[in-house]
């Protein structure tokens, strides 16, 4: 007894989502995630009587690219949502930001550098290994922190820098985890070539 099907995807035309709307038929509600403001005109597109936007930026995109006027009967913007209240629970303690620290080996007055991202290669942009090489040759006293590196990444950062500076770790999907690596880092790099959406590395 499903009313509305919800498909998360980048707003682009896909065989799948055709048929997925094909075998949905018309007499129930399609949703999707609109997240690059691209205008579907398959199957899906036709289909979709529901759009979710990241935000208001999006919905202007999506307007003016695609050259539609807004229908706020039709379309709907909503913010990423983001639990700040579920999150502060998490928040470490000093003493928690140094166990983490020496565990990861990074000692004092250490600058820290964290990436955080999915091991897709989409996510890692070679800014990442430029800027890691630089660092390693100015000799300074600076940790790079990466979770989720794709291995193809993860050995060129190994071959461009330091070794013993560089803490690959694997992703998680721990709050606590989280919450224990933005609070000892100094700076969050997040180049990606396919850009970081949502607003979701602000908001992390």
């Amino acid at each position: 007894k499903i009313d509305i099907l919800h498909v998360h995807r980048h707003g682009r035309n896909e065989k799948i989502h055709d048929e997925i709307a094909e075998l949905w038929g018309p007499d129930r509600i399609m949703m999707d995630l609109n997240i690059f403001s691209a205008a579907d005109v398959g199957a899906f597109g036709r289909s979709c009587a529901r759009r979710i936007f990241p935000s208001c930026t999006n919905v202007l995109k999506y307007c003016v690219q695609n050259n539609l006027r807004f229908d706020f009967d039709k379309y709907n913007a909503v913010y990423t949502l983001f639990d700040s209240q579920n999150f502060s629970q998490y928040i470490p303690t000093a003493e928690d930001i140094r166990l983490y620290k020496n565990k990861h080996g990074i000692g004092e007055g250490f600058f820290v550098i964290g990436r955080l991202a999915r091991p897709a290669l989409e996510k890692w942009d070679d800014e990442l290994i430029i800027m890691w090489k630089k660092i390693s040759a100015a000799d300074l006293k600076v940790k790079f922190i990466v979770y989720g590196v794709p291995k193809l990444k993860e050995s060129l950062l190994k071959s461009a820098g330091k070794n013993k500076d560089l803490i690959v770790l694997p992703p998680t999907a721990s709050d606590n985890e989280l919450a224990l690596f933005y609070s000892s880092i100094d700076v969050l790099a997040h180049a990606s070539p396919i850009g970081e959406c949502s607003s979701g590395t602000i908001l992390e």
